[in-house]
């Protein structure tokens, strides 16, 4: 039988909003060279701004030449935003 106060811990557990960090997402805010642009020669680097902080762990670019990847040594990240 269901008491009360499952009833109202199951209410609790179910109305209790989900933390917004959880399901956040970085979007792309601008990059240089811009995104989509298409470059005669290769940039010596690629810059990318995002609305929050990016957690390296969980991030991937890729560059590419005519749809296959091009090798580039690792990204870092500014925290400065620079």
């Amino acid at each position: 039988m269901i008491t009360r106060q499952g009833v109202a811990l199951l209410l609790t557990l179910l109305l209790v909003p989900i933390d917004g960090a959880a399901l956040a997402h970085s979007h792309l805010k601008k990059s240089v060279p811009a995104a989509g642009a298409a470059v005669t020669d290769g940039p010596s680097e690629v810059r990318l701004q995002f609305d929050e902080p990016v957690e390296p762990r969980f991030s991937k670019i890729v560059v590419e030449l005519k749809g296959k990847p091009v090798a580039s040594e690792p990204a870092a990240s500014d925290p400065s935003g620079g």
